[in-house]
This record gives C-alpha cells, sequence and structure tokens, in this order.
C-alpha cells in the first residue's frame, strides 16, 4: 500500500501563507537556518497538496487589516511564522 501512494499523483488542497517581516531591500532568507527551515516547510506542504504563498509584512504601508484582507482575498487557509529577520 505504501508503494501505491507513493506513486499516486499529490492535489491541490489549499493555499499556506508564509509571514516574512523582512523590508525590502533586506532578505530573510540570508540566514542559513531560516532558509532550511523555509525550504524544508515549502518541500513538506508540497508533498501534501498545499501550495506555499510569501506575505511581505515588512512592506511599508502594509497593516494589520490590509494582511487580513490578503490572506482573504488568496484564500490562505493556515499561516506559517519562521524566524523572522527583525523584531519590531
Amino acid at each position: 500500500m505504501a508503494h501505491l501512494r507513493s506513486n499516486r499523483q499529490v492535489r491541490f488542497v489549499a493555499t499556506l501563507g508564509l509571514i516574512n517581516d523582512a523590508e525590502p531591500g533586506s532578505d530573510l532568507y540570508r540566514d542559513p537556518y531560516t532558509s532550511r527551515v523555509i525550504a524544508a516547510a515549502e518541500k513538506r506542504a508540497r508533498s501534501l497538496g498545499y501550495l506555499l504563498d510569501e506575505i511581505r509584512v515588512g512592506t511599508e504601508g502594509l497593516n494589520a487589516s490590509r494582511v487580513a484582507g490578503i490572506i482573504k482575498s488568496r484564500s490562505i487557509r493556515g499561516l506559517l511564522v519562521p524566524p523572522q529577520a527583525f523584531l519590531h
């Protein structure tokens, strides 16, 4: 049964959001640990049928209500919050 399941194509389940608070010009992925965490999360999400959609909250003028609107409009079902670049 494991062999049959491993050959089966994974169907799309939902979209997950990845919170990124790095300001424009900065790179959340520069830190080796954070970049490995994100890559592993993305790989696992894909294997389970999820898409990972990055939400850059470090962008100027992006307040909490706008982030909520983005989450709703993109039909994001859950959020991943990896180690962040800056603590505000």
